[in-house]
């Protein structure tokens, strides 16, 4: 569905985004999964990419070390379920540092609050999630590098030693390396609050876990209200609906349609407006209304053919209609 550098093709340890709830003091079940996954991301980078030889940074100042376990600390404040947004203030004031907020284009309901944050030289991205108000996804992007030595040649690569020591001493949350030696992250849903919009916000559908489906589908319904841009072509059908569409999720993809995340819903919109093309689905009053609110809507959409990124103030300003949906879905899904 969306558009992803390679990673690694190996086998590391699976780490599990189960909820971190209550006092913020680590476990020696998460200090240990931690552990062994830097230990196995580490080697990887070093055997295969390093040649078997890796030469860290060998010294940290007591002040960088003490600053970085406050970034740390703030983190471990911000991944719990009961953290609140109106807390948030107060969390970095802790850093003692400058802090810049940002409000990233909103996709439907789903609002993003970006923090930018930096202690000496342990840089961290913090992106929550929310719709009114309550927080419902969040990801932390930590991209800390260092000079080093990587099978002699000098490199700028994630200080794995470092990086146990502050997160697999002190981390309450698990992390992953994203692609061969980009950054470490973490993300997760906000279960509860997602479960409080479901009772109060009736006109949506909070999709959101099947428990009995595959890996992928959950990944993609997570993917609502976690990941950060999503970007609408007008040309190509979105990857993720065009392959459940091909594995037949049509009830899901109905359901989708009232997504509270306006690219999801408008990705829908147009799965069943070709579905309906091809006799597999009907779409009924209730379908068609709401189908025809997508179209009306004012949510901005962020739509790019090329490498320019256009943010269109609702579908209408995408200069699509039905037939030019259902030519692009029947041209891309036979090939």
């Amino acid at each position: 569905m969306i558009k992803r550098t390679v990673q690694i093709a190996i086998i590391l340890v699976s780490l599990s985004l189960a909820c971190v709830t209550g006092v913020h003091a680590q476990t020696p079940e998460m200090q240990q999964m931690n552990k062994t996954y830097l230990d196995s991301a580490e080697a990887v980078i070093r055997d295969v990419f390093c040649k078997g030889q890796v030469q860290y940074a060998s010294h940290y100042s007591k002040r960088f070390i003490r600053r970085a376990l406050a970034m740390v600390q703030v983190m471990n404040d911000i991944s719990t379920d009961d953290f609140r947004l109106e807390n948030l203030d107060r969390i970095l004031h802790k850093l003692r540092t400058h802090a810049r907020k940002e409000i990233e284009t909103p996709q439907g309901e789903v609002k993003a609050l970006v923090i930018h944050a930096s202690t000496d030289n342990f840089p961290v991205k913090i992106r929550l999630k929310v719709i009114d108000g309550l927080i419902v996804g969040k990801d932390y992007y930590i991209d800390q590098k260092a000079r080093c030595n990587c099978g002699g040649v000098p490199q700028s690569m994630q200080d794995f030693p470092l990086m146990k020591r502050l997160l697999a001493e002190h981390a309450v949350f698990p992390v992953k390396i994203m692609d061969r030696n980009d950054h470490l992250y973490f993300r997760k849903l906000v279960y509860p609050n997602l479960t409080l919009l479901a009772n109060s916000r009736r006109e949506y559908r909070f999709v959101y876990d099947l428990k009995d489906e595959d890996k992928w589908t959950n990944r993609l319904l997570e993917e609502q209200y976690i990941y950060d841009r999503l970007i609408y072509n007008p040309e190509r059908p979105d990857e993720g609906f065009a392959k459940l569409i091909s594995k037949g999720k049509d009830r899901l993809i109905m359901h989708l349609l009232y997504s509270p995340n306006y690219f999801y819903a408008v990705n829908a919109m147009e799965s069943l407006i070709y579905l309906e093309s091809i006799g597999r689905v009907t779409i009924d009053d209730s379908l068609k209304a709401r189908i025809k609110a997508i179209k009306e809507a004012n949510y901005p959409i962020l739509s790019a053919v090329t490498d320019v990124i256009y943010t269109r103030e609702g579908y209408k300003n995408a200069y699509m209609n039905d037939s030019r949906v259902i030519e692009k879905y029947a041209r891309s899904l036979r090939r």
